[in-house]
């Protein structure tokens, strides 16, 4: 009984977040509005709320963590899957990283960096520096100087009134000022203006200044700190970054999605010993998440130099690296081993460079757990026999009818672990390959949507810890729209639908056709998970009654994404992992059909296209999210995909552990923050 109250309860609040949005999504609202502190062990009522604010982290024990399956590599460059994204995370570093809950940008391997802007000249000269004022007439720039972010901790004062910084190595900085929780901005003043150029001096067309014209922030100088050690002990520099770049740029490199990003990138050069420069030939709204956020690989490791300049041959060795499997990463934590089909490893790694920093947003303590063991077990059942028998301390993959079921919701079990179901920005979907075919008309794709019955799966499937979504963006972000509303389950609209793109039974044999070929499809799905296969017999029910044969293709998962990428399907139900403001360009451009890029369904509108490589390059997030929001309406018309739900994501962890965080960023979560208090007698020791 308790279960169908949750369902009514959980219908309800749905119903009123619908309404609430309708009523107040008139206008778009700033990104600061979702922003929202984490609070700790929230689902934790071992935890007082006395003492919720008030805890001593301390290092020791283990965590050992369900994942439903092995990921394809441990290479952070040519798996962007959840589970290797999820592990390299602990392994890997980057010059720059995101706080999950104010989204600021901080420095991290990086010590501070400096971002500047470009103008071409019609004399070919190329000024490089920073925009001060601009008028209808002229641009004041300030030559060679741009916006300086540092942490706040490396400066021995600041003061905002009078614009200077004075950083512990002596040196004196003044500009304006912008103070953040963590970081300080130190923008060029008037003053510094040196250069006063006149528009009509300026490269094409002075009242369009056109993007190769005029570029904002398109320049990003990154200075390395010392210090940053591989897990082998040599020392991480400005060639690794380079390097890493050089491999996603690589063509015969395995990471065409991640190489869609970085496709404006004009050049990378290294400047100095501790300093690194990124142009982009674009102004791009994510050049800054992209070139400081890039995952760092070791090139010692993968020794180019041996290849002479080969490319090819480079990049079928790097696919192919034996480091694919045992990385030497930078982060907080150190690979032990893999196991394949039984477990991956990582131990926290000595001497963090990380913990001998002093950073305010990192403890010397951290992180707190010694080891992080992710086991793979694929049998939902297992796995729930392995969290009462005391083998698996967290599954943050727990599927609906595992979260409603008998055996997670005994005493015994409800007193050791706690259950968090939170909402982190995904979207599943059944993807419509319209170069079948079957799937080019939009009518169709419409009609298939109209034949799912999204209700009865969130019901019967989800038990309702899904919500229904229109487009891909993140249902509880600043850009999704919540004016349209889910294509209902109609077999009448869909036969109107088919018979106008021209697919009737002209054959009387129960299937309808359309220039000689039946409507026969087959519907991919994987075995990672049981519950796709109850969702696809449910859809082949549904769809059958309007005359169409669906064949249900189900395949490892080991392969399945593979196939996805060469796009060898004719329909599949997949996901997709989100941000709170993210680029869709790689999944929605046409560019993205080919060289595995991940528009897998082939999807091409020129409308939408221009949408993207504009959005790009909108630095206003809501002029970006207004333009977003325009193209959420075309794919919500051409419904290139069936966009299926928005997950809870439900979790089972041991009360044992403290600091427990979930955010709005994926995965949700930092295990680099648990830690097991001391006198608990049931923590893990090492």
């Amino acid at each position: 009984m308790a279960r169908y109250y949750f369902l009514a309860f959980t219908l309800l609040i749905s119903i009123l977040k619908h309404i609430y949005a309708q009523e107040t999504d008139t206008e778009i609202q700033s990104l600061s509005n979702f922003i929202k502190p984490a609070i700790p062990d929230k689902y934790n009522d071992a935890v007082s709320e006395s003492s919720r604010y008030n805890q001593k982290p301390e290092p020791g024990g283990s965590i050992v963590i369900r994942i439903p399956i092995d990921p394809k590599s441990l290479n952070p460059i040519t798996d962007n899957g959840a589970q290797s994204n999820l592990i390299n995370s602990y392994i890997f570093d980057s010059l720059i990283r995101q706080d999950s809950e104010t989204f600021e940008w901080l420095p991290w391997i990086a010590e501070s960096w400096e971002e500047r802007d470009q103008i071409f000249l019609k004399d070919e000269t190329v000024l490089e520096g920073k925009i001060i004022q601009q008028t209808d007439e002229k641009i004041y720039f300030a030559e060679n100087k741009g916006k300086i972010v540092i942490g706040k901790h490396d400066a021995v004062s600041y003061d905002i009134p009078t614009g200077t910084v004075i950083l512990k190595n002596g040196t004196t900085l003044k500009g304006q000022l912008k103070e953040y929780h963590y970081t300080i901005h130190i923008e060029p003043l008037s003053n510094s203006i040196s250069r006063i150029i006149n528009l009509s001096d300026i490269k094409d067309r002075p009242e369009a200044l056109t993007k190769k014209a005029l570029l904002l922030n398109n320049i990003y100088i990154f200075t390395v700190r010392r210090g940053v050690k591989w897990h082998d002990g040599k020392e991480c520099t400005v060639d690794d970054i380079l390097f890493s770049y050089e491999a996603i740029r690589n063509k015969y490199v395995d990471a065409a999605p991640l190489r869609s990003y970085y496709n404006d990138v004009e050049n990378v050069t290294i400047i100095d010993n501790d300093t690194i420069k990124f142009v982009y030939s674009k102004s791009y709204f994510k050049s800054l998440n992209l070139c400081g956020g890039m995952t760092i690989i070791p090139k010692h490791i993968y020794t180019p130099e041996r290849y002479a300049g080969d490319a090819e041959s480079f990049g079928s060795a790097f696919n192919a690296h034996e480091a694919n499997r045992h990385p030497i990463g930078n982060g907080p934590y150190t690979f032990l081993k893999w196991e394949k089909g039984k477990e991956i490893v990582v131990t926290k790694t000595p001497d963090y460079w990380a913990s001998q920093c002093n950073l305010p947003y990192w403890d010397k303590d951290q992180p707190y757990l010694e080891k992080i063991t992710w086991t793979i077990i694929n049998n939902k059942t297992a796995a729930v026999k392995e969290l009462q028998n005391g083998v698996v301390d967290a599954d943050f993959d727990v599927e609906p009818d595992t979260w409603f079921s008998e055996q997670t919701n005994t005493p015994n079990f409800t007193q050791t672990f706690a259950r968090a179901d939170i909402t982190v920005p995904l979207y599943t979907y059944i993807g419509w390959n319209a170069d079948t075919p079957y799937f080019k008309d939009p009518n169709v794709r419409t009609a298939m949507t109209h034949l799912i019955p999204r209700e009865t799966i969130a019901r019967e499937i989800h038990q309702g810890l899904v919500e229904e979504v229109t487009g891909p963006f993140f249902i509880d972000g600043p850009i999704y729209d919540h004016s349209l509303t889910p294509l209902g389950h109609s077999l009448k609209k869909a036969k109107q639908l088919l018979r106008k793109a021209g697919w009737v039974d002209h054959d009387g044999d129960g299937v309808i056709d359309k220039d000689g070929i039946p409507f026969e499809f087959e519907y991919l799905i994987h075995n990672a998970r049981d519950y796709h296969q109850k969702i696809a017999d449910i859809i082949k029910e549904s769809i059958e009654k309007a005359g169409i044969k669906m064949i249900i293709r189900k395949i490892d998962w080991t392969i399945f994404s593979e196939t996805v990428s060469d796009r060898k399907f004719d329909a599949v139900r997949f996901a997709w992992g989100t941000g709170i403001d993210d680029d869709p360009y790689q999944i929605w451009h046409s560019s993205q059909k080919e060289n595995r890029g991940s528009n897998y369904v082939g999807y091409n509108n020129p409308a939408v296209d221009r949408i993207l490589e504009n959005a790009r390059e909108t630095f206003d997030p809501i002029e970006r999210w207004s333009l977003y929001r325009e193209m959420h309406h075309i794919l919500y018309n051409e419904q290139p995909y069936t966009f299926l739900f928005c997950f809870k994501t439900l979790v089972f962890y041991n009360k044992n552990f403290r600091n427990v965080k979930f955010y709005s960023t994926r995965p949700g979560y930092n295990l680099t923050e648990w830690y097991i208090p001391q006198e608990n007698p049931e923590a893990k020791p090492e």
